[in-house]
């Protein structure tokens, strides 16, 4: 067995799979994590999802307090079979920026959608593209043999991946560029997706000024 881990480069956050699970064990001797939800507090029900929020403990000269990772996590249920008391996370769905917002306003991981299909053999490159809410656009370099049935085949499994709150639209381009780093994003959200955000209770004072 391949066993997998998480962790960011900037050494907040290090967590991996046992022998008994595939959920993520977090060493909290490495750092401190917490899970944020869309309404800006923390997030303790298991399989609820929020933003990765740490704190290292191993970066003496320069520590980051409660950095928030643009990751987004399922928080895991505890104890684990194995043994170990450590806190887990059930799944880690992605980065922010990578989840597509459906018609009613919920957030869909882009890892649901289905690209592993035969739907996109005739496809030479393909990028999914949001700026609207509920819909995507799938750009699609054709190959030589792509046809009509290819694009029907392509909006039905797109299609079951994201629901019906999501409508899909085929937009075939000449050529789908990179980052500026070079890199191939299958992804574009063009939309702010935000987590750890929310407004204050009734009860709740929020200072508008601070005066020394």
């Amino acid at each position: 067995r391949v066993f997998s881990w998480y962790g960011n480069s900037e050494q907040t956050v290090l967590a991996g799979e046992c022998e008994e699970s595939t959920h993520y064990h977090i060493f909290p001797e490495y750092g401190v994590v917490e899970l944020i939800g869309q309404d800006g507090r923390p997030v303790t029900t298991p399989g609820a999802m929020g933003e990765v929020v740490a704190t290292n403990l191993t970066n003496l000269v320069c520590p980051l307090i409660r950095y928030r990772t643009m990751d987004v996590a399922v928080l895991g249920k505890g104890p684990c079979s194995c043994g170990r008391n450590y806190p887990l996370l059930e799944r880690v769905e992605g980065r922010v920026q990578e989840f597509i917002v459906t018609g009613k306003g919920e957030l869909l991981s882009g890892i649901t959608m289905n690209i592993d299909t035969d739907a996109f053999d005739n496809v030479k490159q393909f990028q999914f593209y949001q700026e609207k809410v509920g819909e995507v656009i799938l750009n699609i370099v054709k190959k030589p043999t792509f046809g009509d049935r290819d694009a029907n085949y392509l909006y039905q499994e797109v299609g079951r991946s994201c629901g019906d709150d999501v409508t899909i639209t085929i937009r075939y381009v000449d050529t789908i560029p990179l980052t500026a780093r070079g890199k191939y994003r299958y992804f574009v959200q063009n939309m702010p997706i935000r987590f750890g955000e929310r407004e204050p209770a009734q009860n709740e004072h929020v200072a508008s000024d601070i005066s020394a």
